[in-house]
């Protein structure tokens, strides 16, 4: 039995007119029986000004273009990341290029920087063009099903796609902007406009880390050229003993005709050196916080994927889960006809209150955690099903049968 079906249902969405394309996140919040919300009559009353204003060709225009933004996939951030990075590309082959070698930086710096630029734009390319694994029939549905068993906990026997119209297999979820269901799925990436699946994760990951490393290596070289730059000419001095003894100064000019340094405080050096030197500065400064965020969000996919053994799609269905033991929905309880194994089910199903196990140390674990190492290979050697043919066919071949062994599903592999 899926104890989620019996939790309480959410308000129903209420029908607004087509024209309300940019205003249906209104009814998110929509009242049940039939009740308009306040926000309701404030989109009918901006609707209905719109086509009085604007006529209705142009509201339609704009409605489609809000749904072609928000609801189906589209190049817009992919453009976004190519602008970005062919703008940092533009500036520092203008600005730092040429300056590496009478710095003092060997000529493989050079090389190693545009190897790595051109290794970013080539992963990109194969995570987007590479299947994430959909599941395109029934039989590729079964074969998954083999492969991952439901632990009956987030995934359930009988759950069936209703635009696939096929049974789901454990570990999978429809897209409704790929139009398909993914196996293993993790979660759907603006940045490669597709779902990172089964098949492409390894190329996510290299994006991830290639992309990490690309701006690392460039805010690294950018602010090394300027600073060395500036220390040539005197605006800065290193100390003899710790790089952290930084002195900036400043040169002015004395009515006896001399130019004399002056010693100023870092702020001041730093809005100095912007102006000297802006380019290179603000770009390594902007990769610099562009380097920490891409490295704190493959540092999450790493500790999901590898160390819990997870998927973030499957991250969200724990939190549902405790959401509901939280609000007595459901609970973990002992099934005599079972053995006196801890299952998850409806909190009126449960007679007896002895027979809830509320020890949190005593609840199942995640059944498809197989360990660090396994969980590693697992991400860089994606499973496939075997004996069938299409974009399913990616990484280990699993044509063996599943065994359960601690409430874990272990796959045997057999290639």
């Amino acid at each position: 039995m899926d104890p989620h079906r019996n939790r309480r249902p959410r308000p129903r969405r209420l029908p607004l007119p087509h024209a309300l394309g940019p205003f249906r996140f209104l009814q998110e919040h929509a009242r049940p029986h039939g009740l308009h919300p306040p926000h309701y009559h404030a989109a009918v009353l901006l609707s209905r000004l719109a086509h009085r204003i604007l006529g209705q060709r142009i509201v339609s225009w704009c409605t489609r273009c809000v749904h072609w933004i928000g609801y189906e996939r589209n190049p817009l951030v992919q453009i976004f990341f190519l602008a970005i990075v062919t703008a940092g590309v533009g500036i520092f082959a203008y600005s730092g290029w040429n300056r590496l070698e009478p710095l003092g930086f060997a000529i493989g710096h050079k090389w190693v920087w545009a190897a790595t630029g051109c290794g970013v734009l080539w992963v990109l390319c194969g995570s987007m063009s590479r299947d994430p694994g959909r599941i395109s029939d029934k039989d590729q549905a079964e074969a998954w099903g083999k492969v991952w068993p439901c632990d009956n906990i987030l995934y359930f026997d009988g759950h069936e796609c209703r635009t696939c119209l096929f049974e789901k297999p454990a570990r999978s979820k429809h897209c409704s902007l790929c139009k398909a269901c993914i196996a293993r799925n993790d979660h759907h990436c603006v940045w490669i406009n597709q779902c990172v699946g089964n098949a492409n994760q390894p190329h996510f990951i290299a994006f991830l880390v290639c992309t990490t490393w690309i701006a690392a290596y460039t805010a690294y070289l950018s602010l090394a050229i300027a600073i060395h730059d500036l220390a040539m000419h005197g605006w800065i001095e290193f100390g003899k003993s710790s790089w952290w003894e930084l002195q900036c100064y400043r040169f002015g000019y004395q009515q006896t005709g001399r130019w004399v340094r002056y010693p100023v405080d870092w702020a001041e050096g730093f809005s100095l050196a912007l102006l000297i030197d802006p380019a290179l500065i603000a770009l390594g400064l902007f990769l610099i916080f562009a380097t920490l965020i891409v490295a704190a969000f493959l540092a999450h996919h790493l500790w999901l994927n590898v160390i819990k053994g997870t998927t973030t799609n499957e991250s969200h269905k724990w939190a549902d889960v405790y959401d509901a033991i939280k609000y007595n929905e459901v609970c973990f309880a002992r099934d005599a006809a079972r053995g006196g194994k801890i299952v998850l089910t409806d909190v009126k199903s449960v007679k007896d209150e002895a027979d809830k196990v509320k020890d949190k140390k005593l609840w199942p674990r995640h059944a498809y955690d197989a360990g660090v190492w396994n969980n590693l290979v697992e991400v860089i050697w994606p499973k496939r099903i075997e004996g069938l043919a299409g974009p399913a066919q990616d990484g280990n071949v699993v044509g063996a049968p599943l065994e359960r062994a601690s409430g874990k599903a272990v796959a045997r592999r057999t290639g």
